[in-house]
């Protein structure tokens, strides 16, 4: 009987090291500031070359046309409530459905800021800094930060070189559905 009493200890004291490390890991893996190199273009080396007005559905077909030609698996979208990022996220070998819904807002250099209302992982809803966290580690362009303590993913926009030219956001109207661009030239 003491055997088998030992037998049963000796595996529960394992499978305990097993969830202990397997926390550990995780709060590691999240926790890992990441590693993203930002360059700055001086406002001297920009002209300005005119804009771009587009409607959320115009915005919607050009971004969805940029993710299809760069085969993320993110779908994107932008509505009067807001702005939705779906994507599936591979956890423990199981295909997860993560939905991200955002807020987009004109930064002050230009750029876009998504300020994230609400992340769901499957019918779970997770808090933001920590799905932020995890975010991190995907697959994104360069031009996409994340920043979890503020909630915030950052589209840095002024980064992008489109066929010669940068972008910056000159508005965003959610409810009129109207997004209108800066378009500068490199001197």
């Amino acid at each position: 009987m003491s055997k088998k009493r030992n037998l049963w200890k000796g595996l529960f004291i394992g499978l305990v090291a097993v969830i202990v490390l397997g926390v550990a890991g995780l709060f590691i893996v999240v926790t890992r500031p990441s590693s993203t190199k930002v360059t700055q273009t001086s406002v001297a080396d920009v002209q300005a070359a005119g804009t771009y007005t587009a409607t959320t559905t115009e915005l919607n077909a050009l971004i969805a046309s940029y993710l299809a030609a760069h085969g993320s698996g993110y779908q994107f979208s932008l509505d009067a409530s807001g702005a939705v990022l779906t994507t599936n996220y591979n956890l423990l070998g199981q295909s997860v459905p993560l939905v991200i819904r955002m807020t987009p807002v004109k930064s002050d250099n230009g750029n876009m800021d998504l300020h994230v209302t609400q992340v769901e992982a499957g019918s779970l809803t997770l808090p933001t800094s920590v799905a932020l966290g995890v975010a991190q580690h995907l697959s994104v362009p360069s031009f996409v930060k994340f920043d979890s303590n503020a909630g915030v993913i950052h589209v840095e926009l002024s980064s992008l070189d489109v066929k010669g030219f940068t972008v910056k956001v000159q508005t965003i109207d959610l409810a009129k559905g109207q997004y209108i661009f800066a378009l500068q030239t490199r001197k």
